[in-house]
């Protein structure tokens, strides 16, 4: 599952490379004010390697919101 959501976001900014980011399939702590994660979820965190970020996940993010409003019309 976490091979197929790197590939997908490889789709989506084919520009950025992959290599800057990191699959963890073990989550770091949550904050305080985050919702409980249900029982039988299981979480998949995508990180960028570089301190600060290089706008790789926001890059991602606003991608999939773009294709996900144009899909709603």
């Amino acid at each position: 599952m976490g091979g197929a959501l790197l590939d997908a976001c490889g789709q989506l900014c084919p520009h950025f490379d992959l290599g800057d980011l990191i699959l963890d399939i073990d989550p770091g702590p949550r904050p305080p004010d985050a919702p409980a994660i249900s029982e039988g979820v299981e979480e998949i965190w995508i990180t960028e390697s570089t301190i600060g970020g290089g706008g790789v996940i926001e890059e991602i993010l606003r991608r999939y919101a773009a294709d996900t409003i144009s899909l709603k019309k």
